[in-house]
Protein backbone atom coordinates (compact mmCIF):
# COMPACT_ATOMS: atom_id res chain seq x y z
CA UNK A 1 0.00 0.00 0.00
CA UNK A 2 1.33 3.52 -1.15
CA UNK A 3 -0.10 7.29 -0.37
CA UNK A 4 0.67 9.72 -3.27
CA UNK A 5 1.24 13.17 -3.65
CA UNK A 6 0.55 15.49 -6.94
CA UNK A 7 3.09 18.05 -8.08
CA UNK A 8 0.54 21.40 -8.61
CA UNK A 9 2.39 23.40 -10.51
CA UNK A 10 5.41 23.34 -13.36
CA UNK A 11 6.84 21.19 -15.77
CA UNK A 12 5.81 17.69 -13.99
CA UNK A 13 2.31 19.65 -13.12
CA UNK A 14 -0.47 16.92 -12.52
CA UNK A 15 2.44 14.01 -12.21
CA UNK A 16 1.06 11.29 -8.96
CA UNK A 17 4.00 10.69 -6.82
CA UNK A 18 3.73 7.38 -4.70
CA UNK A 19 5.86 6.74 -1.38
CA UNK A 20 5.56 4.32 1.45
CA UNK A 21 2.36 4.07 3.71
CA UNK A 22 2.66 3.59 7.73
CA UNK A 23 5.18 6.20 8.33
CA UNK A 24 4.78 9.00 9.88
CA UNK A 25 5.22 11.15 7.34
CA UNK A 26 2.20 14.49 6.70
CA UNK A 27 2.92 15.76 3.39
CA UNK A 28 2.14 19.44 2.71
CA UNK A 29 -1.22 19.64 1.81
CA UNK A 30 -1.97 20.91 -2.26
CA UNK A 31 -3.44 24.55 -0.91
CA UNK A 32 -0.71 25.33 1.13
CA UNK A 33 1.58 23.95 -1.08
CA UNK A 34 -0.19 26.07 -3.70
CA UNK A 35 -0.41 29.41 -1.54
CA UNK A 36 3.41 28.99 -0.94
CA UNK A 37 4.22 28.61 -4.49
CA UNK A 38 2.43 31.16 -5.57
CA UNK A 39 4.47 33.55 -2.42
CA UNK A 40 7.86 32.07 -4.26
CA UNK A 41 6.32 32.85 -7.38
CA UNK A 42 9.51 34.85 -8.47
CA UNK A 43 12.31 33.63 -6.41
CA UNK A 44 11.95 29.46 -7.62
CA UNK A 45 13.18 29.76 -10.81
CA UNK A 46 17.31 28.84 -10.76
CA UNK A 47 17.12 29.15 -7.20
CA UNK A 48 19.33 26.60 -4.92
CA UNK A 49 17.52 24.64 -2.37
CA UNK A 50 17.03 22.57 1.23
CA UNK A 51 14.00 20.25 1.53
CA UNK A 52 15.02 19.68 5.35
CA UNK A 53 12.97 16.66 6.64
CA UNK A 54 12.01 15.87 3.31
CA UNK A 55 9.44 13.14 3.46
CA UNK A 56 7.61 12.69 0.68
CA UNK A 57 9.64 15.35 -1.01
CA UNK A 58 6.51 17.34 -1.96
CA UNK A 59 8.08 20.84 -1.43
CA UNK A 60 11.70 19.84 -2.58
CA UNK A 61 9.77 18.28 -5.87
CA UNK A 62 7.02 20.87 -6.65
CA UNK A 63 10.54 23.39 -6.52
CA UNK A 64 12.34 21.11 -8.83
CA UNK A 65 9.13 21.11 -11.37
CA UNK A 66 9.22 24.98 -10.59
CA UNK A 67 12.56 25.64 -12.17
CA UNK A 68 14.86 25.07 -8.87
CA UNK A 69 18.31 24.80 -10.13
CA UNK A 70 19.06 22.15 -7.59
CA UNK A 71 17.39 20.73 -4.20
CA UNK A 72 18.99 18.92 -1.62
CA UNK A 73 17.08 16.22 -0.14
CA UNK A 74 17.37 15.33 3.75
CA UNK A 75 15.44 12.51 5.61
CA UNK A 76 16.08 9.81 7.63
CA UNK A 77 13.70 7.23 7.10
CA UNK A 78 15.24 4.72 4.16
CA UNK A 79 12.47 3.49 2.73
CA UNK A 80 10.86 7.73 2.03
CA UNK A 81 15.02 8.23 0.72
CA UNK A 82 14.23 5.32 -1.57
CA UNK A 83 11.40 6.52 -2.53
CA UNK A 84 12.46 9.95 -3.20
CA UNK A 85 15.27 8.52 -5.22
CA UNK A 86 12.94 6.55 -7.66
CA UNK A 87 9.97 9.51 -8.10
CA UNK A 88 13.26 11.89 -8.92
CA UNK A 89 14.42 9.38 -11.35
CA UNK A 90 10.78 8.84 -12.37
CA UNK A 91 10.86 12.98 -13.18
CA UNK A 92 14.00 12.89 -14.58
CA UNK A 93 15.25 15.23 -12.27
CA UNK A 94 18.67 13.59 -11.00
CA UNK A 95 21.06 16.34 -12.85
CA UNK A 96 19.31 18.91 -10.03
CA UNK A 97 18.81 16.44 -7.18
CA UNK A 98 20.60 14.64 -4.02
CA UNK A 99 19.24 12.48 -1.40
CA UNK A 100 20.96 12.04 1.88
CA UNK A 101 19.67 9.51 4.49
CA UNK A 102 20.62 11.38 7.36
CA UNK A 103 19.19 12.61 10.87
CA UNK A 104 18.55 16.37 10.22
CA UNK A 105 19.73 18.97 12.89
CA UNK A 106 23.57 16.51 12.62
CA UNK A 107 23.26 16.36 8.68
CA UNK A 108 22.68 20.25 8.98
CA UNK A 109 25.26 20.84 11.69
CA UNK A 110 28.19 18.67 9.55
CA UNK A 111 27.13 20.61 6.35
CA UNK A 112 27.47 24.13 7.34
CA UNK A 113 30.91 23.17 8.60
CA UNK A 114 31.88 21.02 4.98
CA UNK A 115 31.52 23.67 2.07
CA UNK A 116 27.81 24.40 2.04
CA UNK A 117 28.33 27.77 3.91
CA UNK A 118 25.93 30.76 2.54
CA UNK A 119 25.16 28.78 -0.85
CA UNK A 120 21.26 28.46 -0.10
CA UNK A 121 18.32 30.19 -1.85
CA UNK A 122 15.84 28.80 -0.02
CA UNK A 123 15.21 26.25 3.30
CA UNK A 124 11.99 24.54 3.64
CA UNK A 125 11.45 23.43 6.83
CA UNK A 126 8.49 21.19 7.74
CA UNK A 127 9.45 18.97 10.91
CA UNK A 128 7.16 16.15 12.03
CA UNK A 129 4.93 17.71 14.66
CA UNK A 130 5.34 15.83 17.29
CA UNK A 131 8.95 14.59 17.54
CA UNK A 132 11.12 17.32 16.98
CA UNK A 133 11.58 19.37 20.30
CA UNK A 134 11.34 23.31 20.06
CA UNK A 135 15.05 23.63 21.04
CA UNK A 136 16.53 21.37 18.51
CA UNK A 137 14.04 23.44 15.97
CA UNK A 138 15.23 26.73 16.86
CA UNK A 139 18.91 25.44 16.86
CA UNK A 140 18.30 24.59 13.04
CA UNK A 141 16.93 27.90 12.30
CA UNK A 142 19.63 29.75 13.72
CA UNK A 143 22.29 27.62 11.73
CA UNK A 144 20.17 28.10 8.33
CA UNK A 145 20.05 31.83 8.66
CA UNK A 146 23.39 32.53 10.22
CA UNK A 147 24.86 29.61 8.31
CA UNK A 148 23.19 28.43 5.09
CA UNK A 149 21.27 31.07 3.26
CA UNK A 150 22.43 33.44 1.01
CA UNK A 151 21.88 37.35 2.33
CA UNK A 152 18.35 37.78 1.70
CA UNK A 153 17.80 34.24 1.87
CA UNK A 154 14.00 32.58 2.62
CA UNK A 155 13.33 30.09 5.02
CA UNK A 156 10.20 28.04 4.52
CA UNK A 157 8.49 26.77 8.38
CA UNK A 158 5.72 24.81 9.01
CA UNK A 159 4.43 23.98 12.47
CA UNK A 160 1.28 23.15 14.53
CA UNK A 161 -0.94 26.54 14.93
CA UNK A 162 -1.13 26.25 18.99
CA UNK A 163 3.18 25.85 18.82
CA UNK A 164 4.23 30.00 19.26
CA UNK A 165 6.88 30.95 16.99
CA UNK A 166 9.48 30.48 19.72
CA UNK A 167 11.79 29.50 17.02
CA UNK A 168 12.23 32.58 15.07
CA UNK A 169 14.98 34.17 16.20
CA UNK A 170 13.96 38.34 15.60
CA UNK A 171 17.54 39.46 15.61
CA UNK A 172 18.06 36.87 12.19
CA UNK A 173 14.63 36.36 10.72
CA UNK A 174 11.64 39.14 9.28
CA UNK A 175 8.52 37.78 8.68
CA UNK A 176 8.12 37.75 5.15
CA UNK A 177 4.70 35.38 4.40
CA UNK A 178 2.68 34.03 7.15
CA UNK A 179 -1.00 32.02 7.20
CA UNK A 180 -3.07 29.53 8.97
CA UNK A 181 -4.87 27.07 7.15
CA UNK A 182 -6.92 24.23 9.91
CA UNK A 183 -4.23 23.23 12.49
CA UNK A 184 -1.31 24.31 10.74
CA UNK A 185 0.34 27.89 10.76
CA UNK A 186 2.99 28.32 7.87
CA UNK A 187 5.39 31.23 6.57
CA UNK A 188 8.36 32.48 4.59
CA UNK A 189 10.76 34.48 6.67
CA UNK A 190 13.57 36.36 5.52
CA UNK A 191 17.21 35.88 6.81
CA UNK A 192 18.11 39.64 8.15
CA UNK A 193 21.34 40.73 5.92
CA UNK A 194 24.33 42.13 7.86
Amino acid sequence: MAEIIRIIGGDARGRKLSFPAKTTVRPTLDRIRETLFNWLMFEISGSVCLDLFAGSGALGLEALSRGAAKVIFVEQNPQLCRALTANIALLGYQARAEVFQAESHAWLSEYSKNGGANQLNLVFLDPPFDSIETEVLADICQIVAKKLLISNGLCYLEQPKNRPLTVIDAQLWQQYKHKQSGAVQYGLWLVQSD
